[in-house]
C-alpha cells in the first residue's frame, strides 16, 4: 500500500499463514485497535511500515504477535525475515508498547528493525523490555 489513508483497518495473518511480503509506505493509519496481528511464525517474508503516520487508541500496540507454537501447521523454527518500522510517526496514548506479544519467553525467531521513528508519548516502548533478553529475538535500533 502506498500513499493511502486507512481508518479502523487491520491485517490479520491466520495461524496457517506462513508469511506474506507487506509494504506500507507513506500512508496515514488511524485506528481504535491494532493494525497488524501476526502469528509468531509468520515472518518468513518481510513486513515493512515506513514513512507512515500511525495513530491508535488501543492498549495492545499496533502490532500484536500471537500463537508462539512450533511444529504442525506452524512449522519448525526457521530464520525469519524482518519486521521493519522506519521513519514513522507513531502515536499510541493508551499503550505501553508498539509491539505486543513478544517477551523473554518467546520461542519463535523474531527479527525487528526499528529506526528513525517519532513516538508519542516519548516514553512509548517498542516492546516488553524482557524481549531484549531473548536470544530468539533480534532487535536493531
Amino acid at each position: 500500500m502506498y500513499n493511502c489513508t486507512l481508518t479502523n483497518s487491520f491485517l490479520t495473518f491466520g495461524y496457517w499463514q506462513k508469511g506474506a511480503t507487506v509494504l506500507i509506505d507513506s500512508c496515514n493509519i488511524n485506528n481504535t485497535n491494532y493494525f497488524l496481528r501476526l502469528p509468531h511464525y509468520s515472518m518468513k517474508k518481510p513486513i515493512t511500515l515506513s514513512n507512515t503516520s500511525i495513530t491508535s487508541d488501543c492498549t495492545s500496540g499496533i502490532i500484536v504477535f500471537y500463537d508462539d507454537r512450533t511444529g504442525g501447521l506452524a512449522g519448525e523454527l526457521t530464520t525469519q525475515d524482518y519486521l521493519t518500522l522506519s521513519s514513522n510517526i507513531i502515536t499510541l496514548p493508551n499503550s505501553a508498547y508498539i509491539i505486543g506479544g513478544i517477551s523473554k519467553s518467546t520461542i519463535n525467531n523474531i527479527n525487528i528493525c526499528f529506526k528513525n521513528n517519532t513516538l508519542t508519548p516519548k516514553l512509548l516502548l517498542l516492546c516488553d523490555p524482557t524481549a531484549y533478553q531473548n536470544s530468539n529475538i533480534s532487535i536493531i535500533e
